[in-house]
């Protein structure tokens, strides 16, 4: 979440709720909704946020969001 975070300037709340497809990570941005106004934000992915994202989602497997409760699945 910290490597996300300062990645992109995301605010914590944001960077928790994030669902796997927020990123496109072929397209190389984060699409971040119901931002301040409800409008959508597209946020770029730097070549490390990139590989970092990779990595994690190796580690985590092919749930629906980044960070998750183990118990619910719903997002932290």
């Amino acid at each position: 979440a910290v490597v996300l975070a300062l990645h992109t300037g995301m605010r914590l709340g944001k960077v928790l709720g994030l669902a796997w497809s927020d990123t496109k990570s072929r397209e190389n941005f984060i699409m971040v909704v119901k931002v301040k106004g409800g409008n959508t934000r597209s946020i770029p992915i730097n070549r490390v946020l990139r590989g970092a994202l990779r990595e994690f989602r190796k580690i985590m497997g092919k749930g629906t969001y980044l960070f998750f409760n183990d118990r619910t699945g719903k997002p932290i």
